[in-house]
């Protein structure tokens, strides 16, 4: 890893989420959530990618487990 660079470990439970309305959660749409959160330390991404998938499963129970792992390289000063 570059410094500043974020590496994401997940595991599938995350991308076949369902919605309600039966949509897959994805991997374009986990894609886009950390593309709009690039900036935030891997504590803060992990909280809104939990948040973001939390919103679109509604109170359904997940169907598989979901784990979620991120490491950020510090850049040097």
């Amino acid at each position: 890893l570059e410094p500043g660079d974020c590496l994401l470990l997940y595991t599938d439970g995350l991308t076949e989420a369902f919605s309600p309305q039966e949509e897959l959660f994805g991997v374009e749409r986990l894609r886009q959530l950390i593309q709009t959160n690039l900036t935030l330390s891997a504590h803060e991404l992990l909280g809104a990618l939990e948040a973001a998938v939390n919103e679109f499963i509604g109170s359904l129970p997940p169907d598989d487990d979901m784990t979620m792992l991120a490491v950020r390289r510090k850049v040097s000063t």
